[in-house]
């Protein structure tokens, strides 16, 4: 099945999670990953846990360990390996005592597999029952305010228990054991805060930092619920910060934005540089924004504005200076409306400031969420090309599409009917006219994104002139029967020419078609190449014939009527 839901008893507790290698100690770069699901009877205490994985049929065992997240420890449960499904790991109907269950309540359990290439484990994920909560946040150099260019990273991974304001925070680092401190801050992205948990180094380890079973407060704990906290590293070169990393829980999704000149619609010319740090609440559709530039001190207005990339939208958030600092400015919406965070999910807000030599915009940049093209609502502009007022035979189409977040495919339609499609720029189709009746065709381009946006072209109405099909039996009533058959009387033989029999459409096609002339060699028609004809060289005079033209004497045929034999050749001499 694709959607699953647990049926759970009232008293039974209950966590699933992933198993992924970026969360062994250290990370393990590694194809395998899997699911678990640990379940948890308090007062049988009696567990059961279900490990599934993928490209670890070679692991050697799987157990839960008792650790929290950032942190190793030892064997709680052993995890036994399915006889028919090398996969498939579990425990069932585990004896676990008071300690274990309290260690599960608190989410310091975790499940680790363990391969021959990675004896410690290969593949772990935490398991954090409700209301505790796990998050990995990545700590970089960009993420502070103002930027730091650092080699450093960090790992934080904070185990918090929504309820009670329960935090445990292990904080593993790379290229800066030289730092003289770590904290947890109150600030939302973009913004610095002070302390509110500080992190103790470990004796002997320099890269890692941590604060075991510490208290947020009631404060800290709506803070935390907000997306108001971040993790700070501080070094001897950079005393406010090296690194960072902003602490998302569930529904708050930060998002960073480079500002730069060239986003400006039109693009400006500017050494200023930024960064929009935003905040959003996806359940109550709350909204932080925090911009913050370099070289733009004389701003004189910031603001979130609705709109896509490449196109200039109305401002929706005007933001506020920052008092005492100029280069940031900031505001907090309390709910987007349904509409605006419509166009945030898709991608169609952007930060812009503005100076007095560009009152229009210096610095802009596309607040685009990660998932933004799930939510995308913008469909691709496309124009058609006129291909003529007047239409025949067989033309070429072009259309050109964009869209920022990238076309799928371009179709083309004559009258609402597809003629064909195109899946790359330059976008083109070729068009038989003559699958159309002559008459006015109104031609579009519908261009899709991978979202399934669809967008429509201005249409472009032509004439197609195409010449009607030519018959054998018009031919026959016109030329054959008057012109050309009292000679050519029949019956067919290798004499003329009464042995070439024009004398009804039946007869002239028997004596025409793919019939070797008796003269060259050459047939006598042809399908499809009046040019290799023979009745059509004689018809016209061409030099190389045997004999006098056609009709014998004259007069001779005028070249309408001939041109009207050389399209039902063209057509394919049918026999019609």
């Amino acid at each position: 099945g694709e959607v699953r839901a647990q049926v759970i008893p009232g008293n039974i507790l209950f966590a699933f999670g992933r198993l992924a290698g970026s969360q062994v100690i250290p990370p393990v770069d590694t194809a395998a990953g899997g699911s678990f699901a640990v379940t948890v009877d308090p007062d049988a205490l009696t567990l059961e846990a279900h490990a599934n994985t993928t490209g670890a049929d070679d692991a050697s065992a799987a157990h839960l360990h008792e650790g929290y997240a950032g942190a190793g420890g030892g064997i709680s449960v052993d995890l036994v390996k399915d006889a028919g499904d090398a996969g498939h790991w579990s425990a069932e109907g585990a004896t676990i005592d008071a300690a274990q269950l309290e260690a599960f309540r608190a989410g310091r359990l975790y499940v680790n597999v363990h391969t021959p290439a990675n004896g410690s484990g290969e593949i772990r994920g935490q398991v954090a029952p409700p209301p505790v909560e796990v998050l990995f946040t990545a700590l970089t150099g960009d993420q502070e305010v103002p930027p730091v260019a650092s080699a450093a990273a960090g790992t934080a991974a904070s185990t918090v228990n929504r309820e009670t304001g329960a935090v445990t925070l292990h904080l593993r680092t790379s290229g800066a054991d030289d730092a003289g401190g770590a904290h947890i801050h109150g600030g939302y992205a973009g913004q610095n805060g002070g302390v509110v948990v500080p992190l103790e180094q470990d004796a002997g380890d320099a890269a890692h930092w941590s604060a075991v079973e510490a208290d947020l407060g009631d404060a800290g704990l709506a803070d935390y619920l907000d997306g108001r906290l971040y993790v700070n590293l501080h070094t001897p070169a950079n005393g406010g910060g090296e690194i960072r990393g902003q602490i998302a829980p569930r529904d708050i999704q930060v998002v960073f934005t480079d500002l730069s000149g060239d986003e400006v619609v039109p693009p400006v010319a500017t050494a200023a540089t930024g960064k929009a740090a935003t905040t959003t609440n996806l359940a109550t559709r709350g909204f932080v924004a925090f911009v913050n530039n370099e070289g733009a001190d004389d701003a004189t207005g910031a603001g979130i504005y609705a709109g896509g990339k490449g196109t200039n939208g109305s401002e929706i958030l005007p933001l506020q200076q920052t008092a005492g600092v100029p280069s940031q400015w900031s505001a907090m919406a309390g709910a987007l409306s349904p509409a605006e965070f419509a166009d945030y999910r898709a991608g169609g807000l952007y930060a812009q400031v503005a100076t007095p030599a560009q009152p229009n915009g210096e610095l802009r940049g596309q607040i685009d969420p990660p998932d933004a093209a799930f939510f995308d609502n913008q469909a691709p502009t496309v124009t058609l090309g006129n291909p003529g007022a007047t239409v025949t035979g067989t033309v070429t189409l072009e259309a050109t599409a964009s869209d920022e977040r990238g076309v799928v495919v371009v179709r083309f339609l004559a009258d609402g009917n597809l003629i064909d499609s195109d899946t790359s720029a330059p976008y083109s189709a070729s068009w038989d006219t003559e699958t159309a009746a002559n008459g006015q065709v109104t031609l579009t381009a519908e261009a899709e994104d991978e979202a399934g946006n669809v967008g429509t072209s201005d249409p472009v109405t032509v004439t197609v002139d195409n010449p009607e099909p030519v018959t054998l039996t018009q031919i026959q009533q016109s030329v054959f029967t008057p012109t050309c058959s009292g000679c050519h009387s029949g019956p067919t033989s290798d004499n003329l020419p009464s042995g070439m029999n024009l004398s009804s459409a039946a007869n002239s096609f028997n004596a025409l078609v793919n019939v070797p002339s008796l003269q060259v060699a050459q047939d006598r028609v042809e399908p499809f190449d009046p040019d290799n004809s023979y009745l059509i060289r004689k018809l016209e005079g061409d030099a190389g014939i045997v004999g006098s033209q056609m009709p014998r004497g004259g007069p001779f045929l005028d070249q309408p009527t001939i041109d009207m034999i050389r399209q039902w050749i063209t057509e394919g001499a049918q026999n019609n």
